[in-house]
């Protein structure tokens, strides 16, 4: 997604983590075909997540969720990546 689906204050927490998700791009490989499949399927495969309520605006969106549980896990490369971006705040 290039850009929003609505608009957004340029300060807002929604702009900060849309912009933030550029350092994320690397995610999107081989099964992974969106930063939404990536998210979703990394809280399946966190033990200490009990529950994932995805929002879905639509029959793709459905689709693309319902798939995720058959998505194999993040490999312990993209894991370690996102450890040290989130612990550098997304910071380089």
């Amino acid at each position: 997604m290039d850009q929003l689906d609505r608009g957004v204050a340029p300060d807002s927490e929604v702009a900060r983590d849309f912009a933030r998700r550029r350092k994320l791009t690397f995610l999107k490989k081989g099964p992974y075909a969106t930063l939404s499949q990536v998210a979703l399927r990394f809280c399946l495969d966190n033990p200490h997540i009990a529950t994932v309520v995805p929002g879905i605006k639509n029959v793709a969106e459905l689709e693309e969720t319902a798939a995720c549980s058959t998505l194999p896990p993040l490999d312990s490369r993209a894991m370690a990546e996102l450890q040290s971006l989130y612990g550098r705040n997304f910071k380089v």
